[in-house]
């Protein structure tokens, strides 16, 4: 008869978490997929500002990301991929409270391949430098602003990755 000692006791549980992890597969938490967008980081734009004023609604519409209500004015999302290798990382829709106001816009940070601002005066020629680093962070960054019809485009370079774009603002503000 086989003698059972103290080690093979311990060893019949691991034996059975391990059949099991194979079994069904392993229960490590997994992230869930992120989910992928045809849509270019500059169609993202244009899709976006045609759909002012802004709702969450139309964020998707335009989109096709989820955002979840944080507050009566804030929405956000996870990441989510674009096209040509570029990641959303976060974005977060604000909607002043009268529904339509200057304080409106939906910003998004970037992830993934590097976007020039050479590649960003190729669909947006007419950005102009509407703010810069101040030289107390590197965190800082410069900001080039498209004016459209439906509203204004910010465009953020780090001060620490000044050749990448980091982040975009799509404002519902109209031109005077």
């Amino acid at each position: 008869m086989a003698r059972v000692t103290a080690m093979s006791l311990r060893a019949i549980p691991i034996a059975t978490l391990a059949f099991l992890m194979v079994a069904c597969g392993t229960s490590s938490a997994k992230e869930p997929p992120v989910p992928e967008s045809a849509l270019s980081w500059w169609d993202l734009v244009n899709k976006v500002g045609s759909k002012i004023p802004l709702t969450a609604e139309k964020v998707h519409e335009a989109t096709g990301i989820v955002l979840s209500a944080e507050d009566s004015i804030t929405w956000t999302s996870g990441p989510s991929k674009l096209a040509d290798d570029v990641n959303i990382i976060r974005g977060e829709l604000r909607i002043g409270s009268d529904g339509w106001s200057k304080y409106s816009y939906y910003a998004i940070d970037l992830g993934g391949r590097c976007i020039s601002l050479d590649e960003v005066k190729t669909h947006f020629p007419d950005v102009d430098v509407t703010a810069g680093p101040t030289g107390h962070s590197r965190d800082e960054k410069t900001i080039y602003t498209s004016v459209q019809s439906w509203g204004i485009t910010h465009l953020g370079f780090r001060e620490k990755n000044p050749n990448c774009m980091t982040d975009i603002t799509i404002r519902s503000e109209p031109i005077r």
